[in-house]
């Protein structure tokens, strides 16, 4: 795609803005629990609402709330990288096929 053909595009979109907060409680030496709660605002205000649980410091399970969907978790983590698969639909269209939306995540931390 050339810079002419870029400059035709027109985006459109709505704006949002988030505002999150976490902790992780160490239960055991090999099991911590992440709550989170996250408050979406712009165009359309969502609160989301989650629990993961970490595994022998790196595997990700976890579900939560998130308007009128659940979803559900699975990923790794490390010091440095953080990846995540994410399933999320409305609990009366699970099951069911063609249905929900799936999202994969990757963070890495720079120092």
């Amino acid at each position: 795609m050339d810079f002419k053909t870029m400059k035709r595009i027109k985006f459109t979109g709505d704006t949002y803005f988030y505002i999150s907060s976490g902790y992780t409680y160490k239960v055991t030496e090999t099991v911590s629990l992440i709550p989170s709660f996250m408050i979406r605002g712009g165009a359309k205000t969502m609160v989301e609402m989650g629990l993961v649980s970490k595994f022998f410091g790196w595997l990700l399970v976890g579900t939560g709330k998130a308007a009128d969907n659940m979803f559900f978790l699975l990923g790794f983590q490390t010091e440095k990288l953080r990846a995540s698969f994410t399933y999320e639909n409305h609990p009366s269209q699970f099951g069911k096929s063609q249905t929900g939306a799936i999202e994969m995540n990757a963070n890495a931390r720079y120092e």
